[in-house]
């Protein structure tokens, strides 16, 4: 076993049975810090659960304006910036974008976001931004638990794992050379 290849939990358990078979100040120090990297990953991945979490409850359950029982994807009239317009089962219903809005910062062609009520009624419109918001929130999650496990891994090595990290290289080249 080399301690710079991937420590494997078969090696863990050979090195936990020396330290068993043979006790020493070194060993025990080394037993503790190895339980206290493995305290300090599972609380990582508790604590990646969180942003996870805020990510998929954005794609299971979007926020919806009060009375709004639907939300449909619709259109700003490509020539007229004062008019919008969504289908529904090959229909389209279009609609003065004034009456429903006061936001002037709709632009032509834009994708909005139409909300309507239990009867198909518009209550309302309003840009299409959530989808960034939803991007940001799952690329965030993801790369979240990758980069503090990398920083743990590296940042715990010198520090706060240390004990386990040397008896590892003394481990491979003392003991497991002779074997």
């Amino acid at each position: 076993m080399s301690y710079r290849s991937i420590v494997t939990f078969r090696n863990i358990q050979k090195i936990l049975k020396y330290i068993k078979e043979h006790p020493s100040r070194e060993g025990a120090l080394a037993k503790r810090d190895l339980f206290r990297h493995i305290l300090i990953i599972v609380l990582i991945l508790r604590l990646a659960m969180i942003p996870i979490d805020y990510a998929m409850s954005l794609i299971m359950y979007p926020k919806l304006p009060d009375g709004v029982s639907q939300e449909v994807r619709g259109h700003i009239a490509r020539y007229d910036r004062e008019t919008f317009w969504y289908t529904d089962s090959s229909q389209k219903y279009e609609f003065d974008l004034k009456q429903y809005t006061d936001d002037n910062t709709f632009e032509e062609d834009e994708i909005i976001s139409v909300y309507l009520d239990e009867n198909n009624q518009v209550i309302g419109v309003s840009h299409k931004s959530d989808e960034v918001r939803v991007v940001s929130a799952i690329i965030f999650s993801l790369l979240f638990p990758i980069i503090v496990l990398l920083a743990h891994a590296f940042i715990g090595k010198k520090t706060y794992c240390k004990y386990w990290s040397l008896y590892c290289q003394w481990y491979d080249r003392e003991v497991e050379a002779l074997n």
